[in-house]
């Protein structure tokens, strides 16, 4: 399992800092951890949801946990479904 842990600010430059990881990840098991994120733009979060994505149809294991308060406002506001991201509960 690979544990990939977002920057407090995932902005554009945070985000594609994470693709890296993400294409370095590619086929294992990943966590991400978004406990300490205060900070989320939609760059960041179309990089977890196609992440996400991609994973669940290849039968990868994948999900987000723990996730600050602040993410979860930030994945509420956009209209994201939380189970989209595979949350955990923080």
């Amino acid at each position: 399992m690979m544990l990939l842990k977002l920057e407090p600010r995932l902005d554009a430059a945070a985000a594609e800092r994470l693709l890296e990881q993400v294409v370095a990840a590619h086929g294992q098991p990943v966590t991400v951890d978004a406990g300490e994120v205060i900070r989320v733009s939609t760059l960041g979060i179309q990089v977890l949801l196609a992440t996400a994505k991609e994973w669940a149809a290849a039968g990868i294991p994948f999900s987000i946990t723990p996730h600050s308060e602040d993410f979860a406002a930030a994945i509420k506001i956009l209209g994201i479904p939380p189970e989209n991201l595979s949350m955990g509960t923080h």
